[in-house]
């Protein structure tokens, strides 16, 4: 399955994202408790896991704050316990990491002490998504799919502490860089399959980075698919190879 020509003129997904993302924050906070091999708060055990099953209609849901860039655009939601969900939707260009420096840092302007970084994205430049996986990593957030995120968007939820897959739609779409317009260099019709060519000495190096022990068959399976193509990994077999690092 390819990527669209252009993925900018795919409308954003509007109806319901806010109560997804508040559904999310619930199963969030239960799976950091569980992590820690602890059970949630006694006080709203299976309260708190209906409520991360089932729409929220009371109370009304908090503000979502949200922010455009040129292809997409963040929202941004405090949950409990001072973690909090920087959703990213759209393409990723170099106006995607300045948009993400501006709502990092209104996130610790709000005290967020742990941040989950939700992506739903077909992709876009590989050299813009190498620099936010880059932060990502250095800053130890963690990433969490629950739907699509293929070839840029793929690298950038690599980088993740944490690595989750949240869902059965959940799925990490891999293919070789390409280019073809100047703007976009990680979508296009001439395929760097060469693993010596620039662009994908490049991208091993990233993935060596953030993935030190799992790098090499992931960097392999990408260079076995055409730019025009994706490969798509899910379920178990995501977590075997160590792409994601939990289902949910």
């Amino acid at each position: 399955m390819g990527l669209p020509d252009d993925p900018r003129a795919q409308q954003l997904p509007v109806v319901g994202f806010t109560k997804r993302l508040t559904r999310m924050c619930w199963r969030l906070w239960i799976a950091a408790w569980m992590a820690l091999g602890l059970a949630p708060p006694a006080i709203a055990d299976r309260q708190l896991i209906a409520q991360a099953q089932q729409p929220v209609s009371s109370p009304p849901e908090p503000q979502v704050e949200e922010s455009s860039f040129e292809g997409g655009r963040f929202l941004l939601r405090l949950s409990n316990g001072g973690q909090c969900v920087i959703a990213l939707q759209g393409f990723i260009s170099e106006h995607t990491t300045r948009g993400f420096t501006r709502v990092v840092e209104r996130s610790k302007a709000t005290g967020c002490g742990q941040v989950w970084l939700l992506l739903e994205s077909p992709g876009g430049s590989l050299l813009s998504g190498i620099e936010l996986g880059q932060e990502i990593y250095a800053e130890g957030y963690s990433t969490i799919v629950n739907r699509s995120c293929a070839s840029a968007c793929a690298l950038i939820f690599m980088a993740g502490r944490q690595r989750v897959l949240m869902g059965r739609m959940a799925r990490i779409g891999v293919h070789q860089p390409g280019s073809a317009d100047p703007r976009f260099d990680d979508v296009g019709k001439n395929c760097h399959a060469s693993a010596m060519d620039e662009s994908s000495r490049l991208k091993r190096r990233y993935l060596a980075q953030v993935l030190p022990e799992h790098w090499q068959p992931i960097f392999e399976r990408t260079m076995r698919t055409s730019c025009n193509a994706i490969t798509w990994v899910s379920g178990q077999e995501a977590v075997s190879m160590g792409i994601a690092s939990a289902l949910q």
